[in-house]
């Protein structure tokens, strides 16, 4: 990934403060890119290797099974949660609430955001509509800066995306497509549990059937085509585990370190609201960047 160095493509929700970087380049596997450093992971527990499912067997699909015999049978554990169809959506509808340098924000993207913490994590409304803006708002900044590169940078995804739709293996797609060249395996491969990624690629790789290509997508380091390979529900849906590969096209960042980049561009975004009331939506550590 041009030699990120520890950079994370997983920030947990708000984009944390980087850490010291090591002069040495790690080896391939030793410090990916995506995973963020283990002094900034919470509760994270330990877990043995989840089974590798077939991909080519088709997706699997989440819920109770009923079986030849029309009972119910226990819901598969090996399968992402489905959101929960009470969660709370704060808006009616896909209108343009707010912008971040230029950037809309739907009320559909942050329905999405909120329903998928409150199936883990439930809470204020309110409070998990503050984290929903507060995930997207360094991709919106990011998105804006590189404007003028996006058709590119989408046009190398979706060339990806077909490449692994033809038939092409993921190995082969990674080596031609991807920036993320840090990553344990040869076909970008990670496991991680919820929330130790940035959105909407946590929320993709915790909610996406077995199998199934999802993307292209953007995030604050680029464009994903992204497939969930194998998965565990816990006792605790906050430890759910999930196995992903994924290609990333990145964004042209200027240096070795993107986060910092990143964290500049959150921290002087410029934030217009679209309609009156919606102050309160915005996290405290962003409010000063409202403007009229």
């Amino acid at each position: 990934m041009r030699s990120i160095l520890r950079s994370s493509l997983f920030a947990a929700l708000f984009l944390v403060s980087a850490a010291t970087i090591s002069a040495q380049r790690p080896g391939r596997g030793e410090a990916p890119p995506v995973l963020i450093p283990k002094d900034q992971v919470v509760d994270e527990a330990p877990a043995p290797a989840l089974p590798q499912q077939d991909p080519e067997a088709g997706a699997r699909q989440p819920g109770i099974d009923l079986g030849a015999q029309g009972a119910a049978q226990a819901p598969d554990q090996r399968v992402p949660r489905p959101i929960a169809p009470q969660a709370p959506r704060p808006f009616a509808d896909n209108r343009p609430l707010l912008e971040i340098d230029g950037v809309p924000v739907t009320g559909g993207e942050l329905n999405e955001l909120v329903a998928y913490f409150w199936t883990f994590r439930p809470g204020s409304p309110d409070l998990l509509l503050r984290d929903a803006v507060a995930a997207v708002a360094p991709r919106c900044a990011v998105q804006a800066r590189f404007a003028r590169e996006l058709p590119a940078l989408r046009a190398r995804a979706d060339a990806a995306l077909a490449a692994l739709r033809a038939g092409r293996t993921f190995a082969e797609v990674v080596a031609e497509y991807s920036d993320d060249d840090e990553a344990p395996t040869a076909d970008g491969r990670y496991e991680f549990l919820r929330e130790v990624a940035v959105q909407p690629f946590d929320l993709r790789a915790h909610t996406g059937n077995i199998g199934e290509l999802k993307g292209p997508f953007l995030t604050q380091f680029g464009y994903h085509v992204l497939e969930v390979l194998a998965y565990q529900q816990d006792p605790d849906p906050k430890q759910d585990r999930t196995t992903v590969r994924h290609v990333l096209v990145m964004f042209p960042f200027s240096g070795d370190e993107p986060r910092a980049e990143i964290r500049a561009a959150r921290d002087g975004c410029r934030i217009r609201l679209l309609e009156p009331g919606l102050r309160g939506m915005i996290p405290p550590e962003l409010r000063g960047r409202i403007v009229e």
